[in-house]
């Protein structure tokens, strides 16, 4: 199995391993410390990243001898229980470069994972404003509320930025502006009723609340 070797960032060894087998390239690998739950390599690298084990640049170079090998860039994560493809895991664990470089090789990028977020959805909530960028060249629809919380990427920006876990604060703000300048709609209302100012209510975010009232927000 090549799961130790893509969470140590062995370049060399996963190649050799590739070059003597390319069908590992798709077999499901062990995640973490539950050797029942297999996902893809892809999704087992970008896992790395996120775990910061290994860099993205060593990340996405073994993504590019994945891809080589023949592995199927738009699998749903065989052998796990979320349907995740490989541009929405990179999307979801802040690996950018990877996602962009996904998009790049021509996947699916209206896409449903979990929680039934696109590619659009997750990147928004991460706040990459490159990935965002990138996906709206590909006329994503752009207030697509298929998701579970009835919520725009727009709005999945707002509540990204909002989030417990400083970390996930990124880009969001730039996300927002990205989307709403390409014709987010900022009065949309989610599965709990509530449009992006309702969401933004209380939380001292003027910036925020200003940027949506430019665009039409009510």
């Amino acid at each position: 199995m090549i799961g130790p070797i893509l969470l140590r960032g062995d370049i060399p060894a996963l190649n050799a391993r590739l070059q003597a087998d390319p069908t590992l390239a798709d077999q499901a690998v062990a995640q973490g410390d539950h050797p029942t739950h297999r996902v893809h390599p892809i999704h087992l690298v970008c896992d790395g990243v996120f775990e910061k084990k290994i860099s993205e640049k060593t990340a996405l170079e073994m993504v590019r001898l994945l891809a080589e090998a023949g592995s199927d860039l738009n699998d749903q994560n065989s052998g796990s229980t979320t349907a995740d493809t490989p541009l929405i895991t990179a999307a979801s664990l802040y690996c950018d470069d990877i996602a962009l470089y996904l998009i790049d090789r021509g996947v699916d990028v209206s896409f449903r994972g979990t929680h039934r977020g696109t590619a659009l959805h997750w990147a928004a909530w991460t706040g990459s404003a490159k990935v965002v960028k990138r996906l709206l060249a590909e006329e994503v629809a752009i207030d697509d509320q298929g998701d579970e919380f009835r919520s725009t990427p727009l709005l999945w920006a707002i509540n990204g930025w909002l989030h417990a876990n400083p970390a996930n604060r990124r880009e969001q703000p730039a996300v927002m502006e990205l989307l709403l300048k390409a014709g987010a709609n900022p009065n949309v209302i989610d599965g709990s009723g509530r449009k992006a100012l309702g969401i933004l209510d209380g939380k001292e975010q003027s910036g925020l609340v200003a940027l949506l009232r430019k665009f039409g927000a009510e």
